[in-house]
């Protein structure tokens, strides 16, 4: 099968995810493709088909929205035809049972000049676990129409294994399967396998069909899916379908799965945790612990165990034929392989693939689902090594001493990192004019768009420079500060405070009318201002608020609060998901919320507002939290390639929506350093900067307030910063201390003002800064391996005079 190709129409779907994972498994070439990839893929477009035929030998077909709409048998004839035209050779094709619209389409796939196989599928197990079942399943209250007959549930991994033998197997061509599972249940049945292998209660609900469309509808479910799932429930569970089918057993020669072992595999702990959040949160909560374990003592120890397995082996080899080196050997090669090589070959790859998920929902779930497969299948396999490793030691004591003694050396070493004593600033400290110079050839060597710098000592401006690569910059030119935004709308919430019209303690809840935060079964009387100013209300969302194009209509607030459109284009709620004050967890959501609290309370826009009183009292004249209302003098918008993108506008200026010049920000910043209560009065100031947010013990976020790092005085370098799409970076620091600061303004390059920004920290203090972390880890590898290798050396000495 040297030559084949194999085209995955659906590939991000939940059949079409696993069939192209596991011929790509099997060395079989794939091109998955659908309406959101890149060659792209619609039903409804027939020009987007041939770029994908080009090369292919098979196809696995899944049809959007259903096989039994009507218009499923043109596209299928049309695909067929223009198929056998460029070289396909076989087609299989995903279908229902006992539905006559997609029996005609299976006809035309038949009468074709195509091989073909026709997978007809009883209803979806994963239905309860991967889709619209779900929220109810978790919820813990299932909704579901009554007087529905029994149904043989299949197993989507048992319809992806008879795909690929299909594809595999000659012999399986030009026949039709009919794939169910091995026994027929209702949907009560189902529910209580899985409350018993879940292990959490799930009360079903059965209600008439109406009173279930009509319940679809409430929920705002899409109407072709309502209309889909009407006629699905009145049409298939009328018992025409109540029966098992052997088409597992046919194709594969094993029976077909269980529901049972279905209900098991999915309440894997893991799956069971990760299950109860939406996808993009579940991504978002493995990437915060991926990063957290580059953050923790499991780094040294993992290191340093594989230095000590790697000596174990050298040592092995030196003393081969003396007693005890053969143990030596294969303790190290059985650790070395195990847990180093396959986490470095095969989970850090998964790691890194999860990271880069962009904002597409559909890769995020095929991306997600193929996470959880590969990293259970290699976890165990570390689990073993791990095992085979410490059976093989017969000197254990001497490898759990190796061992401490690297640990203690790593945390040593990273305490230290973290104080930056591996790291040295760009230039010596005191010095501004090498700093000046410094971050000025930055700028001009990556900014691919305009940048403005402002430099201020002993609270006053002292070098400005800006640059555009097409375009006039100067101190008044406008640039978009995305995520800057929740500083200023920080302290026009503070100035609220200082009027008495809010209680950063009282229940959020207590100044709304216009929305209500959803109840999804934590405290919201817990949700206060101080905790949302702060991120540590228990908000999960992450926003991250996508731009809306110049021409669309903004929406009202409270649509926004209810229906949030994501800078990553996937679906999220604003809710309370984890404990209100337990954790810091950063959402945008929570700003918005800000933003509506700010218009109840003071009876005007909250545009209006923050000018009467914030940017009015700082005389930042040319501020606005309106950017396509000032665009004659603003910053053009630039890819990172340096290509001019359009300007957006945001439904959530609180969060991100803020504009300003280098001129307004100096002002600003000159009005907080000196402390001259133009603006805010020391005491907020000061109360905005203590620490709320905390991440491994650090105090990261004060109220609306990044927290740098900490100076020689007690106090804290603080400021905000601002990235969003396209390539905008945003960044003001402020030294409370030496009354320095820096603002810088980008667009053109996404990190270039953080980065710099970054930079200026440890120089101020010697301190990295917390958004620079993982660059200070780093600067401790070489220590803690060269620290490593002394321990191991002098620990493998005493085991040898001992011996």
């Amino acid at each position: 099968m040297s030559d084949t190709k194999i085209l995955i129409v659906g590939a991000n779907g939940k059949t079409g995810s696993r069939v192209d994972s596991r011929l790509q498994d099997a060395g079989i070439p794939t091109i998955g493709v659908s309406r959101s990839t890149t060659p792209t893929f619609d039903w409804t477009d027939t020009k987007s088909w041939p770029s994908v035929l080009e090369g292919v030998t098979g196809a696995y077909l899944t049809y959007h929205p259903d096989l039994s709409v009507p218009e499923a048998e043109g596209h299928i004839r049309t695909f067929c035809e223009m198929a056998s035209k460029a070289g396909v050779e076989h087609v299989v094709l995903l279908s229902g049972r006992g539905e006559e619209g997609a029996a005609r389409a299976e006809q035309v796939l038949k009468d074709s000049d195509l091989d073909w196989n026709v997978l007809q599928a009883s209803w979806f197990a994963q239905n309860f676990s991967e889709n619209f079942l779900l929220d109810g399943v978790l919820a813990g209250e299932l909704l579901l129409p009554s007087g529905t007959s029994r149904e043989p549930f299949v197993d989507i991994d048992d319809i992806a294994d008879v795909a690929v033998a299909a594809f595999m197997e000659p012999g399986l061509r030009n026949r039709l399967f009919e794939v169910t599972g091995p026994r027929t249940m209702t949907f009560a049945e189902c529910v209580d396998e899985i409350v018993a292998a879940a292990g959490f209660p799930v009360h079903l609900t059965e209600v008439p069909l109406d009173v279930y469309i009509q319940a679809l509808k409430d929920q705002a479910v899409p109407e072709y899916l309502t209309e889909l799932l009407s006629e699905l429930f009145a049409v298939l569970f009328d018992g025409r379908n109540a029966y098992v089918a052997d088409g597992v057993s046919e194709a594969l020669g094993r029976p077909a799965t269980d529901f049972a072992q279905y209900a098991r595999k999915a309440a894997r702990f893991i799956m069971r945790s990760f299950a109860r959040l939406n996808t993009a949160a579940a991504i978002a909560a493995m990437n915060a612990i991926n990063t957290m374990i580059l953050k923790s003592p499991f780094m040294p120890l993992f290191f340093g165990s594989s230095i000590v397995a790697l000596l174990m082996l050298l040592v092995g080899l030196w003393h081969w034929g003396e007693p005890g080196a053969g143990l030596a050997i294969a303790a190290g090669l059985t650790y070395g392989l195990g847990m180093f090589v396959v986490t470095a070959a095969a989970n850090v790859p998964l790691n890194n693939t999860l990271a880069r998920v962009s904002g597409d929902e559909e890769e995020a779930e095929r991306t997600w689902k193929h996470y959880l497969q590969r990293w259970t299948r290699w976890n165990t396999v570390r689990t073993i090594a791990s095992f085979a490793t410490l059976n093989n030691l017969k000197f254990v004591k001497w490898f759990v001493v190796g061992l401490s003694g690297i640990a203690a050396w790593s945390a040593l070493a990273l305490y230290l990192a973290i104080n930056g004593v591996w790291m040295s600033a760009v230039v010596e400290k005191g010095n501004a004019d090498d700093f000046y110079e410094w971050a000025v050839g930055e700028i001009n060597l990556k900014s691919k768009g305009n940048a403005a710098l402002v430099l201020l000592e002993d609270g006053a401006v002292t070098q400005q420079f800006f640059v555009g690569s097409q375009d006039i910059v100067d101190e008044n030119t406008l640039f978009s500060t995305a995520s800057f935004s929740k500083w200023v709308t920080a302290m026009s919430v503070m100035s609220l405070v200082e009027r008495n019209a809010v209680d950063l303690d009282a229940p959020v809840s207590t100044y709304l009318t216009r929305w209500v935060l959803p109840d999804v079964g934590f405290n919201n009387d817990e949700v206060t201002p101080r905790r949302l100013l702060s991120h540590t209300a228990g908000l999960t969302d992450g926003l991250g608020f996508g731009d809306y194009e110049a021409n669309e209509v903004l929406p009202a607030v409270e649509e926004e609060l209810s229906n949030p459109r994501a800078s990553n284009a996937v679906d999220v709620e604003i809710v309370v998901g984890i404990e209100p004050g337990t954790e810091f967890m950063y959402s945008g959501g929570g700003y918005l919320i800000l933003q509506l609290l700010v218009e109840e309370v003071s009876g005007l826009t909250f545009r209006d507002y923050v000018e009467a009183s914030i940017l009015n009292p700082a005389q930042m004249r040319r501020s606005s939290y309106d950017f396509l209302a000032h665009l004659e003098n603003a910053s053009a918008s630039y890819n990172l390639d340096g290509s001019r993108a359009p300007a957006f506008q945001y439904a959530s200026p609180a969060a991100t929506g803020f504009s300003s010049s280098a001129s307004d920000l100096s002002k600003l910043a000159v009005k907080i350093l000196s402390g001259d209560g133009g603006v805010l009065s020391n005491a907020s100031f000061e109360a905005m900067r203590k620490p709320h947010g905390f991440v491994m013990g650090a105090g990261i976020w004060g109220l609306g307030t990044i927290l740098y790092a900490p100076t020689p005085g007690g106090d804290y370098v603080f400021g905000h910063d601002g990235a969003n799409d396209p390539a905008i970076n945003s960044t003001v620091r402020l030294n409370p201390d030496t009354l320095d600061g820096i603002v810088l303004l980008v667009s053109g390059h996404p990190t270039l003002a953080s980065n710099i920004g970054s930079e200026w920290v440890l120089w101020q203090t010697g301190y990295p800064d917390f958004l620079s972390t993982e660059r200070a880890l780093r600067s401790a590898s070489l220590p803690i391996l060269l620290g490593g290798l002394i321990v191991v050396i002098f620990v493998f000495g005493l085991a040898r005079r001992q011996a």
